[in-house]
């Protein structure tokens, strides 16, 4: 469990919008809390209408609280293992955030709510200094 203090971020979603996430930092690992694929078929039924706005609010922070029952199958990675925490400006795509680990894995998390991007990037820059890159925002 985080303690009150640990950055939760997202959410963020991966394959192909399949999987959803919150990520919980702390120190000596990152927890990433499933949120489910609901998110992903609200904000695509939201956008297909046209509705991008109402699509981006599917995504809001403050629409997908932590909770301590979908906690308990939430993954952990141990930050020693990771080798980059790499935040990516994407033009006409979500954001993304790139975990990678030193045996070569790479995982891609997208960011669903753009304007949470600044958010993010200072969170991660701040809790994971010696890890933390960029690329395409300016300096």
């Amino acid at each position: 469990m985080s303690p009150p203090h640990a950055p939760v971020l997202g959410p963020f979603y991966s394959h192909w919008g399949f999987k959803n996430w919150l990520l919980h930092l702390h120190p000596t690992h990152i927890e990433a809390e499933p949120l489910g694929i609901w998110i992903s078929i609200k904000g695509g039924a939201l956008g297909s209408t046209g509705s991008q706005a109402a699509a981006q609010a599917a995504y809001a922070p403050d629409s997908n609280p932590s909770s301590l029952v979908r906690r308990e199958s939430s993954r952990h990675w141990a930050v020693d293992d990771l080798e980059k925490i790499e935040v990516r400006r994407q033009l006409f795509t979500a954001n993304e955030v790139r975990l990678s680990w030193r045996d070569g894995r790479t995982l891609l998390l997208a960011l669903g709510f753009r304007r949470s991007t600044d958010a993010v990037r200072q969170a991660l820059r701040a809790s994971y200094p010696a890890l933390y890159a960029e690329r395409r925002f300016k300096a």
